[in-house]
Formats: structure tokens, C-alpha cells, sequence
């Protein structure tokens, strides 16, 4: 049986705090480096061995190429001036299970999107479930294992109801490996995501959760004999500089319009002239990187079109935006940055110790398919560890 392990927010730093894991890791293969594709939705790319711009994958929200059917939340844009955060997330909470429920969305989640024009964003992703046969164009690495008749269990986000809390995940887990009647685990463990945000990726609470991730994880190996490939989506830096994005585009929203989104690290403009651009981003222009086009190139992310924006500025490392469309309060770990300042790391089951010094999420599906004696598809961009 094998464990595929993807621990949210794993930063490359962490390793020290996991003398179980980096034994490991030394008894085995070690990617000193696991660098992210560039982008948010990096289960998607692990599955489908595949950059962003190859699947169209990048953030969870894109500028709608026409109208969609939640044109009614512009009504509901007075909850944007509700100050408590609890009631404004109460609400925003039920409006995201309707439209879950009665508007053909998986799971859908308004964050905190200014209602006043969040009909004119869709949300990737969500209208279905990654496990969904040909979920994408090509067979992703869950369709691989089906068709060789391995049988998985799927525990990474959307998680199997009620399975929301780690806790709970590895209980589940535990008990699918007692039943012995799977190929492969899929587990995704997410505390050390929101213990990061919340509390920063050097704090106290940050190497409590790793002290007890490092027994968890490795007492679930060895006792139960399982080979495993153990990796972070990510990696999680300390907040140094908040910047309010609202001075710097308060010319912008002409006529009502979305021109611009605002994600934690980053800002995506629409409909607005490079003249107009490099004006706005002068006061932010030393504190982070405009992607340009040969720069898109090389992250993987020269789009087809323009949905995820017509224009991308990325903060440096450390710097984060808030307010934003997602946070209620002002992080103090982050994540979301260019590849090389967002780094993990990545273990798994070998026969011989080996060291590759950097690998990417794409290449995580042919290395399991390696480990299982299973070929890997051509159109897979990854390659193999083994």
C-alpha cells in the first residue's frame, strides 16, 4: 500500500523540525527542493502532471468571459459594509452554500470578493470534483491508477464529508489501511497552512504542530510498512509589510467594472492602458515583479487569454496585501510568491538513497507511477525522480 502525502504549507525550512521524516528522507530519495508551479491550484497540477498554462489552471477566480448566473449577489452588496467580520463571514457562509447548492457549483466560496461585482469573476476548479473521470482533457494521474484497476482512497481537498479537521483524516486513514482493501492513499493535511497564516512559520505554535506531525506521520509509516512520496504544495514565509491596495487603485472600477483582483501576494488588472498601469504600481514598483510576457514564458504561465489577468504584479516575498479578497485578517505567514521564494521539500519510498536538488509538482505523478511499475503516460510533463 502506498501513502501520498501532501502537507499543506510545507516549507523547505521546516525539515529540521522533522528529525523522523529527514531520516527518512536520507534512508531514501530527497528533493532538497521542491519548487511550486507558479499559481494557486497546485493539486491540480501534481494530478494532472501539468504546468498552469497547459490546463489553464492558475488562481481560484478569473474575470467571467461573459455574464454568469449569480448576477443577483450586486443586491447583496451592503454586506460589504458590515463591520464585524464574524456576521460578514456568517453571511458570506450561507450565500456560498446557496450557490453551492442551486447554481451547478461543487463549492463554491465567495471569500471576501466586494459583492458589488463578484458575479463578474467565476470560480475555477470547483464545478466538479477532481476525482471526476477525464476531469481534464487528458487522463490525469487518478484516471492512470482506475484504468490499471488500483483502487484509491481520496482524501485531499474537496475532503469526504465530515473529514475537514487532520485529526479526523488520519483516523480515516487509519482505518482504510486496517480494511486493506486499497492500492493507494491520497492524504492532504492542512493545519500547518492555517497555523502558518495565523501565527507565522517561525512561531512556537508552527514547531508544536511539527513536533507532533513528525510522530504522526512517521508512526503511520513504519507500523503499517507503507511505501509513501511525502511533499508541501508549498512553501510559507514570515510577513514583514502589509500594503493597502486601496490608495493605489482607487482611480480604477470604472463604470462598475472589475479591473482588478486582489489576491494575497498578488494583483491582476484588466481593461486598463500600460501607461495607466505603470502609474498605479509606481508607489509598490521596488516591492514586487511585474510578469511580463518572456516571464510568463518561463513560470508557465502565458495563458491563452486574458482571464486571469491582463496584467499580473507579484509581491516579493514576506510583503502581502491587506485587506485582500480572501484574508479577515492580517496574516502573518504567506504564501503565493514566484516559485524560487516559495519553496519545500519532497521524500519518498527508494531502493537506494538518492538526492535530486530540485523537482516541481509536475513531476510528482510520474514518480509515483514509477514506484507502482506503471508507465507513465506521454503526455505527462513531469519526469520521474526514480
Amino acid at each position: 500500500m502506498m501513502l501520498v502525502l501532501m502537507i499543506d504549507a510545507l516549507d523547505k525550512g521546516y525539515l529540521d523540525y522533522l528529525p523522523n521524516l529527514k531520516k527518512l528522507g536520507e534512508q531514501n530519495l530527497t528533493a532538497e527542493s521542491y519548487s511550486p508551479a507558479f499559481g494557486f491550484e497546485h493539486r491540480h497540477y501534481v494530478l494532472a502532471s501539468k504546468y498552469p498554462d497547459e490546463i489553464n489552471y492558475f488562481c481560484l477566480y478569473s474575470k467571467s468571459k461573459s455574464e454568469n448566473n449569480l448576477k443577483f449577489l450586486k443586491y447583496l452588496s451592503f454586506i460589504d459594509w458590515i463591520p464585524e467580520v464574524r456576521v460578514n463571514n456568517v453571511l458570506r457562509n450561507i450565500i456560498s452554500k446557496y450557490i453551492s447548492k442551486s447554481r451547478n457549483y461543487f463549492n463554491y466560496d465567495l471569500s471576501r470578493i466586494p459583492l458589488k461585482y463578484a458575479h463578474k469573476f467565476d470560480m475555477l476548479g470547483d464545478k466538479k470534483s477532481l476525482t471526476e473521470t477525464n476531469f481534464f482533457e487528458k487522463d490525469s494521474l487518478l484516471d492512470v491508477l482506475s484504468k490499471n484497476n488500483l483502487k484509491y482512497y481520496y482524501c485531499w481537498y474537496p475532503y469526504p464529508a465530515g473529514l475537514s479537521d487532520d485529526d479526523k483524516k488520519i483516523e480515516s486513514v487509519k482505518e482504510i489501511i486496517s480494511k486493506n482493501n486499497h492500492d493507494i492513499i491520497f492524504l492532504h493535511l492542512s493545519a500547518l497552512d492555517r497555523i502558518g497564516h495565523r501565527f507565522g512559520p517561525q512561531s512556537e505554535e508552527i514547531k508544536l504542530k511539527l513536533k507532533e506531525l513528525d510522530k504522526e506521520v512517521s508512526d503511520l509509516i513504519k507500523q503499517n510498512n507503507l511505501k509513501f512520496i511525502i511533499f508541501g504544495d508549498h512553501g510559507m514565509k514570515q510577513v514583514d509589510e502589509t500594503i493597502d491596495y486601496r490608495p493605489i487603485v482607487k482611480s480604477l472600477n470604472k463604470n462598475n467594472e472589475p479591473t482588478f483582483f486582489v489576491d494575497s501576494t498578488m494583483i491582476r488588472f484588466w481593461n486598463i492602458s500600460e501607461q495607466e498601469l505603470n502609474e498605479i504600481l509606481k508607489p509598490i514598483s521596488s516591492k514586487g515583479y511585474l510578469i511580463t510576457s518572456s516571464l510568463r514564458k518561463e513560470l508557465h504561465a502565458n495563458f491563452k487569454d486574458d482571464s486571469f489577468g491582463e496584467y499580473i504584479f507579484v509581491l516579493k516575498a514576506g510583503k502581502v496585501f491587506y485587506p485582500d479578497f480572501f484574508n479577515s485578517y492580517i496574516p502573518k505567514g504567506m504564501h503565493g510568491y514566484l516559485p524560487d521564494e516559495d519553496s519545500s521539500f519532497l521524500i519518498c519510498s527508494s531502493e537506494v538513497p538518492i538526492k535530486r536538488l530540485n523537482c516541481s509538482d509536475v513531476d510528482v505523478a510520474p514518480t509515483i507511477l514509477s514506484m507502482l511499475n506503471i508507465k507513465v503516460p506521454n503526455h505527462f510533463s513531469g519526469n520521474s525522480l526514480l
